[in-house]
């Protein structure tokens, strides 16, 4: 049962008739995803692209509601997490796991499926792949609607991930991710998985924060040191908790660093792209209280930039807002496809 006051049943883990698993190989790696078909009238395909540290499962609550409006939806366990494969790299052979590359296994996937566009949907890490796979897909692409991720100008310049810090303070945990002795080497036990788990899904407080209030986990050199030990919320459930543990405590996160030990390689796929701002209608979904993804990050990323055809869109959530507030975010998911995706406009 949904852990929360929601009008929508959750996909299944595991088992549940409005979706398949279905496994590919793409490009010589092995990709799992789940894929739902509509009852009636396909309508067209949505690819749901999840974040950090999650599943495809992060769209349990979203997979029912664009089943509901007649969409086809295709959503992967990303590479190194979930049940697809999760190659172990060093720094020089990180490329598996660049936003290009990505998007050209995305791209394939789609090929095979016989998908000749897609509505590209993104959380977290996935909205950053979002936007690039819209850069550098662009075929496939006919809409884009990205969640908690503000759309993010192209990296034209050499930088390191200490010079993004610099830039912007707010990402410092990253570092702590990019070393292993400071995240990945800590949690490879069962219990210190489940808590960090317990940490991480945590709904927005119930007292509003100062204005500037720095995030926890940017307080310290390392993360290691803020993940104590506090009860599961109400916004997830324990079998979807348990859910989440088994995966990462036999496939270990690895593989979901790496993401992060990109940043050398990034922008040497993307300063040389001839197109700087994405064409199609384009969705931001904010969530209000995201600590590290504030509303003052927000408000100095130039988003119309990178996104003219944008609609601006917020929920009263913290990070997690598909789990938090499942209907706010389908209620607007909605409003846009309507208009948007199947009426034909630019934006709302």
């Amino acid at each position: 049962m949904p852990s929360r006051s929601t009008s929508i049943e959750p996909i299944h883990p595991t088992d549940d008739v409005r979706v398949t698993h279905e496994f590919a190989t793409v490009n010589g790696r092995k990709y799992h995803y789940v894929n739902g078909f509509p009852k009636g009238e396909q309508k067209g395909v949505f690819l749901l692209l999840h974040g950090f540290p999650e599943l495809w499962y992060s769209w349990r609550y979203v997979i029912p509601a664009l089943l509901d409006h007649g969409f086809r939806v295709i959503t992967p366990d990303l590479l190194g997490y979930g049940q697809t494969d999760k190659p172990v790299c060093t720094q020089d052979e990180i490329g598996p796991y660049t936003p290009k590359s990505m998007s050209a296994d995305l791209a394939e996937l789609l090929k095979q499926l016989n998908i000749p566009r897609v509505v590209v949907v993104g959380h977290d890490w996935g909205s950053y792949l979002a936007q690039r796979f819209a850069y550098f897909q662009p075929e496939l692409v006919s809409h884009i609607a990205v969640i908690v991720v503000p759309f993010m100008p192209l990296q034209r310049q050499e930088m390191t991930p200490e010079d993004m810090v610099k830039m912007l303070p707010n990402f410092k945990y990253q570092l702590s991710f990019i070393d292993p002795a400071k995240f990945e080497n800590g949690f490879r036990e069962r219990k210190d998985v489940e808590r960090l788990f317990r940490a991480f899904f945590q709904p927005k407080p119930l007292a509003p924060r100062p204005k500037g209030q720095v995030a926890r986990i940017n307080s310290v050199d390392c993360v290691l040191d803020v993940i104590g030990d506090v009860p599961r919320s109400d916004m997830i459930t324990e079998q979807e908790l348990q859910n989440y543990v088994d995966h990462f405590t036999q496939g270990g996160f690895h593989g979901p660093c790496n993401w992060y030990r990109t940043r050398w390689h990034i922008w040497n796929d993307e300063k040389d792209l001839p197109n700087s701002t994405i064409e199609v209608p384009a969705l931001f979904i904010q969530a209000m209280h995201d600590l590290v993804l504030s509303p003052e990050f927000v408000e100095n990323t130039p988003q119309h930039l990178v996104a003219p055809k944008l609609t601006h869109r917020t929920v009263d959530t913290e990070h997690w807002a598909m789990m938090e507030d499942p209907d706010a975010v389908n209620h607007i998911l909605k409003e846009w496809i309507t208009a948007v995706v199947l009426g034909g406009n630019p934006k709302l």
